[in-house]
């Protein structure tokens, strides 16, 4: 719990040395309405780089097939798959590893635990 608190001061900091452009912006005379639109923009756009990094971690982590299910030959990987999900800070696009069985031609992709919707 300490070092959750202590990351969150760390990270409200630097988001004002960001907001201030480090010292060199004044927001003294910026509206409190303005001055929140702006926090939460930056706040949803962390928000949605975490959730896109544990997203990838996930689908890296899942165990992979090496094999087709079906007929049992060596699976070949394919460019990564790009999945978008709409989330409460807005849509997360992250990829995900999918393997191809040329002789069943069937796709795979990490069949691990849910992401969620």
């Amino acid at each position: 719990m300490f070092q959750r608190t202590r990351m969150t001061a760390e990270m409200s900091q630097k988001l004002i040395e960001v907001l201030t452009e480090n010292g060199t912006r004044d927001l003294t005379q910026l509206r409190l309405d303005d001055l929140e639109t702006e926090v939460c923009q930056m706040v949803d756009e962390v928000t949605r780089r975490a959730i896109r990094g544990v997203l990838e971690d996930q689908s890296l982590s899942c165990q992979e097939h090496r094999c087709c299910p079906r007929c049992g030959r060596e699976l070949e990987d394919k460019p990564p798959l790009e999945t978008t999900l709409t989330c409460k800070r807005g849509d997360v696009t992250f990829r995900q590893p999918v393997k191809r069985c040329s002789s069943c031609r069937r796709d795979f992709f990490p069949s691990g635990p849910s992401h969620g919707d």
